[in-house]
């Protein structure tokens, strides 16, 4: 693994994909700044999923986008 994951697992970790999670999970039990990154990034999702209240919205992933 790189010295740190990739922006795109943190960012899919904090949305809570079960598998970026378990990508990191290693590198996280060590790593104060990325565990701190993370906490900030699943913070942030939770206000936007608060403020939005019951309105949900869905993010495809990098390969569709890819094309």
């Amino acid at each position: 693994m790189p010295l740190h994951p990739e922006p795109d697992d943190l960012r899919a970790a904090a949305a809570g994909d079960p598998e970026a999670r378990g990508r990191i999970a290693g590198h996280l039990t060590g790593c104060a700044e990325c565990r701190a990154s993370l906490s900030q990034l699943t913070a942030v999702l939770e206000a936007v999923v608060d403020e939005l209240g019951e309105a949900r919205f869905a993010c495809p992933p990098p390969e569709a986008l890819a094309e």
